[in-house]
């Protein structure tokens, strides 16, 4: 269920991706930036955190204790 969340939002930011209407506008954003830019911009900020929030809910958190009893006994022969 927790992994609902990462895919939704990727889906979410491939259909933002696709942004063709927005090719047309001749706007400027703070009065110097171009709105595709502008949009590009904040696409790229939003995916950075939902790479955030992705990696923070799906990595997993820790190896099991068997396992790293395994790795210490192992690395003192």
């Amino acid at each position: 269920m927790r992994y609902a969340f990462v895919i939704v939002a990727i889906i979410a930011l491939l259909v933002l991706h696709q942004n063709y209407a927005i090719w047309e506008r001749d706007d400027l954003v703070f009065g110097f930036l171009p709105y595709q830019l502008a949009y590009d911009g904040a696409l790229s900020i939003l995916t950075a955190i939902v790479w955030l929030v992705a990696v923070t809910i799906c990595w997993p958190v820790s190896r099991s204790s068997d396992d790293q009893e395994d790795d210490q006994a192992g690395g003192q022969s």
